[in-house]
């Protein structure tokens, strides 16, 4: 009976061993890409295409302990990403690797689907893509089930309706412009601002402010 004992012991602590050994190979995997992706971005002038082929085999070796990772998964997504800005400009060279960080974040999303940045991200490449459908709505709706008044979500889904709201339908725009308010209403409004400002869009945020009698948190100045 001991010695049954002592075997039942030996078998579980082989098994312990494993599955941490599986964890840890997983995690310097997905470490390498996350101090890459951490570099790009603040020296992103310097990437060059060999360092993002580099940079795939710490991915697949991420994916390949681990390939139901959620933030794996999201991690190997904004890899993608990067081949994208890399060909920035390049509509035919960058749209693959768009859908296929879309891919790795669908894949997440159905893992995690509480985690709402994952949807915002998901809303964002969709426009990228320029996908005006169904399925970006959705991604709009999950994204605002998941983090109703989460700064990313709110600033993310505000700045695609200013850019992009001429290509929203009755149920988008309706969806954008309440996003619009929640980030007027937080600290962020001044990013909001900013950003409207950026990209020639001040006249229409003033003009939904004053139509729309949205509240601001702060005091900024209208110009048309």
């Amino acid at each position: 009976m001991q010695w049954l004992v002592k075997g039942l012991i030996v078998a579980i602590s082989l098994v312990v061993i494993w599955f941490a050994s599986q964890w840890g190979m997983a995690n310097v995997y997905y470490f390498t890409v996350y101090n890459k992706l951490t570099a790009w971005e603040k020296q992103s002038s310097e990437l060059t295409l060999e360092q993002l082929d580099e940079l795939g085999s710490a991915v697949d070796g991420m994916l390949s302990y681990h390939p139901d990772h959620p933030h794996y998964l999201v991690t190997a997504a904004k890899w993608q990403e990067w081949y994208a800005f890399y060909y920035y400009g390049q509509g035919d060279k960058a749209r693959p690797y768009l859908e296929q960080a879309l891919a790795y974040y669908r894949a997440s999303a159905e893992l995690r689907p509480g985690w709402p940045e994952t949807w915002v991200n998901m809303v964002n490449l969709k426009v990228r893509l320029d996908a005006f459908d169904q399925e970006l709505f959705d991604y709009m709706v999950k994204a605002t089930e998941a983090g109703p008044y989460n700064e990313h979500v709110n600033q993310g889904i505000a700045k695609v309706f200013l850019y992009h709201w001429k290509q929203f339908n009755a149920e988008m725009a309706t969806l954008g412009l309440s996003h619009v308010e929640r980030t007027l209403q937080s600290n962020n409004a001044g990013k909001l601002f900013q950003y409207a400002k950026a990209i020639g869009r001040q006249g229409l945020l003033c003009q939904l402010i004053e139509v729309k009698q949205f509240k601001v948190s702060g005091d900024f100045a209208c110009s048309y």
